[in-house]
């Protein structure tokens, strides 16, 4: 029972009688009826006292009896609620969590006894039940979310395959072609996919139309040059049309141009042995035409890059014969076809000092030609060249034993005797193919016969000098020496004569 008076009192403090209400409890239950979100009962209104700072509650009514332990740990935990929102708490009974709205009631003027108490309206609902709704859409909304995705992957998946089986056919079509045949691939009723295909099929056919015109292009061009490309990955040489005719190679190719590469490398290893000189990754071949009469030559220059070797090949028979032409005419006398003076130098700088070996015996052989100005005077120049040319082709002997000969100037000629054992083996020599020159004879115009005669100075390597230039000086003083004996005859150098001929030329300068 609820029960509220108020007193009666006259203006003049005159209390005539009392006022008072009685509101029975039962009578408020149905209107503080709870259904707005369940049915189960679980819910609660209760009408109570506070107040004014809403710290203690004091429970007058709640709507069903079945919550009377809920409002009593309400009562309990009143003061240890949580805001939320505007007049919206959260109560942690011990029984779980309710959500609370809290509406004050006006009922005391301000200027009544009970001014400082407030009267609320309080709805409660468990957080489980209050939230069963959203929990639900949010379930739904899961289920939904996981439904969609599973079916979004299928179409994927689908989708997918759909796409990459034929990407993945195309490719396999492309591991299985011929790359240097004509590229056809199957197609796969996808517009986009047939258009790239169609698109490598052009490719493939303009870089073929590209090899061909290259490759004619090179055989207009009159120039002796192919080239090849070898392939590890697939075991494959492919090369230009020419390549096998410079090669004069009985390997076949197909309409291609390609050959396996075990048979190239065949073909290569069988002039491996006639390799003229190699540097880094250039090659010079000289191939005998197999009556030794004449050689090819041949340079090959290649270049590895990853599993791919790209080279070419270049028959330079020309342009070493030329080259071999300037060197001759550079380093060999016309007349005689022997060095000259030039071909000296280069043979003691490329051949004498490389090959030299200092604990053997080596000799210079200095010849100065006799009679030559008498013959020029006498028959004429003609004639003089001719006994020039039979007194270097009786020196000729000499290269029997390994000797060098050299034409140094107009009547003068060297020997050059290498690394022999012995002064004794070069003597010999010396004094047999000596002997056989003068009983050479040259016929002369008039009819007679003139002798072929000379006379040489002789010098040691290394007892008299190891220096190029006094070993040239020795020899000749020798040369002379011998020449001025008044007999054709060859004279050792002598280095007491040498050294008296030097003070007495010194000794004559000072004067």
């Amino acid at each position: 029972m609820i029960t509220y008076s108020v007193p009666l009192i006259h203006t003049d403090g005159y209390v005539f009688g009392v006022l008072g209400v009685d509101i029975a409890v039962t009578a408020l239950l149905p209107d503080l009826n709870y259904s707005e979100t369940e049915t189960d009962k679980k819910e609660l209104y209760i009408l109570a006292l506070t107040d004014a700072a809403l710290s203690e509650i004091e429970i007058v009514c709640a709507n069903t009896l079945s919550n009377d332990d809920t409002a009593e740990s309400i009562r309990n935990v009143f003061g240890e609620r949580k805001q939320v929102d505007e007049n919206v708490f959260s109560f942690d009974t011990g029984l779980g969590v309710y959500f609370g709205s809290i509406q004050p009631l006006s009922l005391y003027a301000s200027d009544t006894p009970y001014a400082g108490r407030q009267w609320v309206l309080i709805g409660l609902d468990a957080e489980k039940d209050l939230l069963a709704f959203s929990d639900r859409m949010q379930l739904a909304v899961y289920i939904v979310a996981a439904i969609c995705l599973v079916w979004g992957l299928f179409v994927i998946a689908f989708a997918s395959r759909k796409i990459t089986d034929p990407i993945k056919s195309v490719v396999n079509n492309l591991n299985h072609i011929d790359p240097y045949g004509s590229v056809v691939l199957q197609r796969t009723d996808i517009a986009e996919i047939d258009e790239l295909s169609q698109s490598i099929e052009d490719l493939s056919h303009a870089v073929a139309d590209c090899a061909s015109v290259f490759s004619n292009v090179i055989s207009m061009t009159k120039i002796p040059i192919a080239v090849f490309m070898m392939d590890d990955r697939s075991g494959t040489v492919q090369c230009s049309s020419n390549l096998y005719r410079i090669l004069d190679s009985s390997i076949q190719t197909d309409n291609s141009g390609q050959v396996a590469k075990q048979d190239f490398l065949n073909h290569l290893e069988k002039i491996e042995g006639h390799i003229f000189s190699a540097d880094d990754n250039k090659k010079i071949y000289k191939i005998p035409d197999g009556q030794g009469t004449a050689s090819r030559w041949l340079q090959l220059v290649d270049l590895k890059e990853g599993l791919r070797t790209y080279g070419t090949v270049t028959d330079i028979t020309n342009e070493m014969e030329e080259k071999q032409k300037i060197t001759y005419e550079r380093d060999y006398d016309q007349l005689t076809c022997i060095y000259n003076r030039r071909g000296f130098r280069n043979f003691i700088d490329d051949v004498f000092f490389p090959a030299i070996d200092v604990t053997k015996v080596s000799a210079l052989l200095m010849f100065d030609l006799d009679n030559l100005k008498h013959v020029n005077d006498t028959y004429g120049h003609e004639i003089g060249d001719k006994y020039i040319v039979a007194f270097a082709d009786g020196l000729r002997e000499f290269e029997k034993y390994n000797a060098t000969i050299v034409r140094r100037s107009g009547d003068e000629f060297f020997v050059v005797f290498m690394n022999f054992d012995t002064k004794e083996q070069i003597h010999t020599i010396i004094d047999k193919v000596f002997k056989n020159i003068l009983h050479m004879y040259l016929k002369m115009p008039d009819g007679t016969s003139h002798p072929i005669s000379a006379s040489g100075g002789l010098s040691w390597y290394p007892e008299d000098t190891t220096k190029i230039s006094d070993w040239l000086n020795y020899a000749d003083f020798a040369m002379y020496n011998a020449k001025y004996s008044g007999t054709p005859e060859i004279q050792e150098f002598n280095r007491e004569e040498y050294l008296k001929s030097k003070h007495y030329l010194e000794g004559r300068d000072s004067d």
